[in-house]
């Protein structure tokens, strides 16, 4: 087995499956100010335009769960090394169309 393929199976099956129990809470409390600010900011308010988002590196899809409170339509897009994981998280969350959300 190579060592990219050994890396690639080591992410899927360990480091993605735990990574949104954040223990230390890092990633949860980034990803809240974040969406705090945005929501500040007026921009997850109801009638505007939908919010198209590009997240490169989205894992599980943590940020895209936690940005489901808004009241603005949500075009999310997201990409991983972990193409399981991806497809998992677009099963999950089917976007208007019944394709990934």
């Amino acid at each position: 087995m190579s060592t990219v393929v050994a890396i690639q199976r080591q992410y899927d099956e360990v480091i993605a499956h735990n990574y949104d129990l954040d223990p230390l809470s890092l990633t949860n409390d980034s990803l809240d100010h974040a969406i705090e600010q945005l929501a500040a900011e007026g921009c997850l308010a109801a009638g505007l335009p939908a919010l198209r988002s590009l997240d490169p590196g989205m894992g599980t899809g943590l940020f895209y769960e936690k940005l489901r409170v808004s009241a603005r339509e949500l075009l999310m897009f997201g990409l991983d090394l972990s193409g399981p994981h991806g497809r998992d998280r677009s099963r999950a969350n089917p976007g208007p169309d019944g394709g990934g959300g």
